[in-house]
């Protein structure tokens, strides 16, 4: 872990082997900048394999066992060293025939798709890893003899109609998982366009061969900066301000988004699909929980209150529902069972005879959105001091109940109120209650509120490109 208060700029700027790994722009500001990193959009993480196989498979491939060498053989000019994650485990005379075979063996299925073969010409070795942890990306094959990349019409049909997967097409040969180690190895195009240009320029023999092709360059931006529309018309800082403002915005949270019981919600009423989308906006299928909304902006001086990133907002916009959204807080408590056999309860609303002034007397009204078993009825209206569970402890917990009759011990207990009550000024209805157990068997109960506000002073509105 790095040290995240030195200002050292090495670390945090922007490496040529995050090319497809790593966004470019979805990075935090402040003292993380650079040092926390996020997923380009078709990278994976590797997961530990068992290198036994690889390591049969390269004494199959005619890489010489280090013990039966002597090191005059080790270190002789034309003699590659063999790596298996980080190990010494041979020698090879011809490391291109080695690392040509073992990647033709992974790509026919008989090696792990994620196997690097990475071959360093400047060190004299081949690396193989199986290890977990690289980041690796997959790429398009191209054919070194015709120059087109492996990828056919009929396998995007295939895909399209679902008969095949990404599976498939690496079982095929077609696409590969290729590391950041591998990556030295290849010459990848970005388009085809590239492939075309190479066969066609009358010079293209003299050059090194394209070995790979991008699946799409937009695959190098993460989830979140390729929602991003028209991305290389911002300056690139507004890029990264809007990674972190994106993950922010307001919209619906997920399909069960009414039936979850998280401890806060915010939701928009009217979530709106946008008007401009990008192609990732569509394949990771943002439109099923938008955030945000449509809005006519007019930029232009007004009144000396929109000075810097200030917004003055239409009033009749506000009151016909614009950026309203709904505010849900969960509230909880327990019914416990106590060692001496004693136990919490729930209690009804008092009698209002009880009170002076009966059912108009302010401190009935606290009771007033509760049912009789206790809990707060579903719909009822909650103020400030209103009571959401009228519950009731045992004083004492710890004195033995003794050994005649349960129920007469348990008639003798005194009891204190221990109930929740709703502690805000503005209003709140209460949305959902739920009755369950947890895992000490102790009852709980659970309760959502509900609360619906508008647009305020202090609200902040961005658009997509980090314009707050």
């Amino acid at each position: 872990q790095f040290e995240k208060t030195q200002k050292v700029s090495g670390p945090r700027s922007l490496q040529p082997s995050q090319w497809g790994m790593l966004c470019p722009a979805d990075t935090p500001e402040g003292e993380a900048c650079g040092l926390v990193k996020n997923l380009a959009l078709l990278a994976h993480i590797t997961t530990d394999e068992e290198p036994a196989p690889i390591e049969r498979l390269c004494q199959d491939l005619g890489v010489e066992g280090v013990l039966t060498l002597t090191g005059n053989e080790l270190n002789a000019l034309g003699t590659y060293l063999v790596l298996l994650n980080g190990m010494i485990l041979g020698a090879h005379l011809h490391p291109h025939r080695l690392v040509r075979q073992l990647r033709t063996m992974r790509r026919q299925g008989q090696a792990g798709e994620f196997v690097s073969v990475y071959l360093h010409e400047g060190q004299s070795a081949v690396y193989i890893a199986t290890d977990g942890g690289r980041v690796c990306r997959p790429l398009i094959i191209v054919d070194e003899e015709t120059a087109t990349p492996r990828l056919r019409q009929h396998h995007l049909e295939g895909l399209q109609a679902g008969m095949m997967t990404i599976k498939d097409l690496l079982r095929q040969g077609v696409v590969e998982y290729v590391d950041v180690n591998e990556e030295n190895n290849c010459y990848i195009a970005v388009t085809e366009r590239d492939l075309e240009f190479a066969r066609t320029d009358p010079q293209s023999h003299e050059r090194m061969k394209h070995s790979h092709l991008e699946i799409d360059p937009m695959t190098l931006l993460g989830v979140v900066a390729g929602l991003i529309p028209n991305p290389h018309h911002n300056q690139s800082p507004r890029n990264t301000y809007q990674s972190a403002m994106g993950k922010q915005a307001m919209g619906a949270i997920g399909m069960n988004q009414y039936v979850r019981m998280d401890g806060l919600i915010y939701s928009m009423v009217y979530p709106m699909k946008p008007m401009v989308k990008t192609r990732l906006l569509d394949i990771i299928n943002f439109d099923s929980c938008p955030g945000g909304n449509n809005a006519c902006i007019a930029v232009m001086g007004y009144s000396g209150y929109d000075i810097e990133d200030a917004v003055v907002l239409n009033k009749a916009s506000i009151d016909r529902g614009f950026g309203r959204c709904l505010v849900m807080k969960k509230q909880q408590t327990s019914i416990r069972r106590y060692a001496n056999g004693s136990v919490d309860r729930t209690c009804g609303p008092p009698d209002p005879s009880a009170f002076t002034d009966g059912v108009e007397d302010k401190r009935y009204a606290r009771y007033r959105a509760i049912d009789k078993d206790g809990i707060c009825l579903v719909g009822e209206e909650l103020t400030n001091g209103t009571i959401l569970v009228s519950k009731e402890s045992p004083s004492d917990t710890s004195t033995s109940i003794g050994d005649y009759g349960l129920s007469a011990a348990l008639s003798q207990v005194e009891y204190k109120p221990s109930g929740i009550s709703y502690r805000q000024p503005a209003p709140s209805y209460v949305d959902k209650v739920l009755i369950s157990s947890n895992e000490h068997e102790q009852f709980l109960i659970k309760i959502m509120t509900r609360q619906t506000r508008r647009p305020e002073l202090g609200d902040k509105f961005a658009s997509r490109h980090g314009q707050k």
